[in-house]
């Protein structure tokens, strides 16, 4: 993503922190923002992240990471649509989900070798590859502070299931001989995850919200860590639209072992999330 780019959208999210604050005592009368308890909440809209992602596919030993932005020349950024759904069943617990999927695929003439398992494709050789990751968030939560009507703090625990696919086309060097060949990986890889969430508003067009989801494990074929965090604001436009503006983190690091794929994958996903919003 190009410097100006990026310092655009963080002067964007700042500019939109900064008006809320401005606005505090015009609307302090009016109550607090509907996200605290209203039933139920909606989002769909646009993520926008600067996105790097690094796979491994080992043979009889261990081959280093393929960096698809790098050796591959994959686009770092992308506008993709995402969802998001809460649904508040009882006074203090909810369930809350979300969903979004980036990938890309080009075509490169090879700057220098790389390896998938045991064959090497060469530098000078053209090369067709694609990635794909889709995530889907699931989690279940306890708020806390509800004799306090204008913040909520919560706790939970939620799995993040993600789906990973991507392949290497072109000629494959397996020492003796050059071959034309198509190798794939993919992988359904459940990593659940420990959460909390906080939110403050102080008048009811306005909040504030952070949430960070964490973990660190080993289970079945995968092992690794997961890191998903958003902080933003939203601002409520009628009693049920709203629009909000969030800066987005989601980072992983994972061990696969299985018949089909024995090696790692690293993605990381950082940008600016928008969303139109709607409680009732």
């Amino acid at each position: 993503m190009k410097p100006r780019k990026r310092r655009t959208q963080i002067f964007l999210l700042m500019f939109l922190t900064a008006t809320s604050v401005s606005v505090q005592s015009a609307d302090n009368s009016a109550g607090y923002h509907p996200f605290l308890t209203n039933k139920f909440r909606l989002g769909v809209g646009v993520f926008t992240p600067l996105k790097r992602i690094k796979i491994q596919v080992d043979g009889t030993e261990p081959n280093s990471d393929i960096d698809f932005n790098q050796a591959l020349d994959h686009s770092d950024s992308e506008s993709i649509p995402a969802l998001s759904f809460s649904w508040r069943y009882s006074k203090n617990w909810l369930l809350a989900g979300e969903y979004w999927s980036v990938g890309s695929r080009n075509g490169t003439v090879l700057t220098e070798d790389i390896e998938w398992e045991d064959g090497k494709l060469l530098a000078g050789s053209f090369v067709d590859s694609a990635v794909d990751t889709s995530i889907v968030r699931v989690f279940f939560g306890r708020s806390f502070l509800q004799d306090s009507p204008s913040q909520e703090f919560g706790l939970g625990a939620g799995l993040h299931w993600l789906n990973i696919k991507a392949f290497i086309e072109g000629d494959f060097d397996d020492g003796t001989s050059l071959e034309f060949r198509r190798e794939n990986v993919n992988a359904d890889i459940p990593l659940p995850n420990i959460g909390t969430w906080y939110i403050y508003s102080w008048s009811r067009k306005w909040m504030a919200s952070a949430s960070l989801d964490w973990l660190n494990v080993s289970i079945g074929n995968y092992s690794g860590r997961l890191l998903n965090g958003q902080v933003g604001v939203n601002y409520q436009i009628s009693e049920i639209f709203g629009l909000g503006l969030s800066y987005s983190i989601f980072d992983t690091k994972i061990k696969v072992d299985n018949a089909g794929w024995r090696g790692a994958i690293e993605t990381s996903q950082r940008g600016p999330l928008l969303l139109l919003t709607a409680s009732w």
